[in-house]
């Protein structure tokens, strides 16, 4: 499947739907790290749903905590929503480059793996201590089980499981970032 036509399957059915996700990204090493492992790229196999309400997922989990179900999202600081579809639009400030981001509530973390550019096996064990750390939304959302909000560039899915069928995600030619070409 091609990025786009993947582009196109989700946005077409509406309403919250259960993917699977397989995804390959690079992992921000504080230098330290990367002095000692190079590049390190993680390996995660992810449930979620997308086209989900983030608020009255938020407001839902609240209930069931007990708190008053009053939370109101806080405008994106980056990015802008596409109505109607799981999709962030995003035009990198570095360089104009324009970049597609599927937003994801993760249900269940089914694997993780790390792996050196060569692709040797690193442990999370081993690498922990150097990983720049990510912020919650804990705080925010006032709640102990956290409503897991993840966006994930399209570029970094190579699998996803929609309706139960497995797709292969291809990059196409005309798909391919102006730096790939270059890079050709």
């Amino acid at each position: 499947m091609r990025i786009k036509q993947l582009q196109k399957e989700l946005a077409e059915r509406k309403g919250a739907r259960i993917i699977s996700l397989v995804t390959v990204t690079e992992v921000f090493l504080k230098p330290e790290g990367k002095e000692k492992f190079g590049k390190v790229f993680k390996l995660s196999h992810i449930n979620g749903i997308v086209n989900f309400n983030y608020e009255n997922s938020v407001n839902k989990q609240r209930e069931r905590e007990g708190v008053t179900p009053d939370f109101v999202a806080q405008p994106r600081k980056w990015g802008t929503k596409l109505e109607g579809m799981p999709f962030i639009s995003h035009v990198r400030k570095t360089d104009g480059a324009h970049e597609l981001y599927l937003e994801i509530k993760i249900e269940n973390i089914i694997d993780v793996a790390y792996r050196s550019q060569d692709g040797k096996v690193i442990s999370d064990g081993d690498l922990w201590q150097y990983i720049r750390k990510t912020s919650t939304n804990l705080g925010h959302q006032k709640i102990t089980k956290e409503v897991i909000l993840r966006d994930i560039n399209i570029n970094n899915i190579i699998l996803i499981i929609i309706d139960g069928k497995v797709h292969l995600i291809t990059l196409g030619e005309s798909e391919k970032t102006e730096k790939e070409n270059k890079n050709e």
